[in-house]
């Protein structure tokens, strides 16, 4: 248990208040008592070490820009708890179909793709199975549920739409897009710089509560507007990239 805990800590799940950094990004505090509830995360996350770096990432900024949007702390844990087992329904998949997950995206079969999104669904079971007996339990279910739904109602597994998203899955949807978009994949050979990252968001902005990313851009270190009005210059180089209509599975 010693290990898994120092193990822990240097993944960043566990951070004394004292070193906090001021950068954006930083990482969320998680306070002593709730320590074996990041033990139990990480955990959970061992199975790809990419998935958990992704998926701590993707946590510990869901927390600042909850804080950002001066959300309750409740919702700020849900966030957080969402950000970091949004992917935890793939576990099946790396274990059973790594070679799937290393596919190229055009490459799969409607069947295979239909494999994949099926990790939204797993992972909401299993994240009402890591939580159980946590005041954020159904929260954080209906949250990873949902993360890949988008305002616009294009997402999936239910198309829903602007309110019937919850607000934890409105934050970590464009953090997971951002984040993605930024890292090699084994299914691709291209990534993209910070700020064609921020760009891609604002030209697929229909997907996200618009307050949600104009705060998380501000955090990013950048303009919303400023970056809209630079986006038809950067337009061409976005699409120079090969990404399908839903970049993330």
């Amino acid at each position: 248990m010693k290990k898994m805990l120092d193990q822990t800590k240097n993944s960043g799940l566990i951070r004394s208040p004292k070193v906090a950094s001021s950068k954006p990004f930083q990482l969320a505090e998680i306070p002593p008592e709730h320590m074996m509830k990041a033990v139990k995360i990480y955990s959970a996350l061992n199975f790809d070490r990419g998935t958990m770096l992704h998926s701590m990432r993707c946590a510990n900024t869901a927390y600042k820009l909850a804080s950002a949007l001066e959300l309750p702390e409740f919702d700020r844990r849900v966030a957080y708890l969402v950000g970091a087992l949004q992917d935890v329904g793939k576990e099946n998949l790396f274990r059973e179909h790594r070679q799937l997950m290393e596919t190229p995206r055009d490459l799969l079969t409607e069947e295979q793709k239909d494999l994949i999104r099926a990790h939204v669904s797993n992972g909401e079971k299993k994240t009402r199975d890591i939580c159980e007996g946590w005041r954020e339990r159904e929260a954080a279910a209906a949250g990873v549920g949902c993360h890949h739904e988008h305002l616009d109602g294009s997402g999936y597994p239910n198309k829903l739409n602007g309110d019937q998203i919850p607000i934890s899955a409105r934050i970590v949807t464009p953090i997971d897009v951002f984040d993605a978009m930024m890292q090699k994949r084994r299914y691709r050979t291209w990534s993209m710089t910070k700020e064609e990252a921020v760009h891609y968001l604002v030209y697929r902005k229909t997907w996200f509560d618009e307050q949600v990313l104009r705060k998380l851009i501000e955090i990013i270190g950048y303009n919303f507007d400023s970056v809209l009005l630079n986006l038809p210059k950067m337009l061409k180089k976005i699409k120079e990239y090969d990404i399908p209509s839903v970049p993330s599975f």
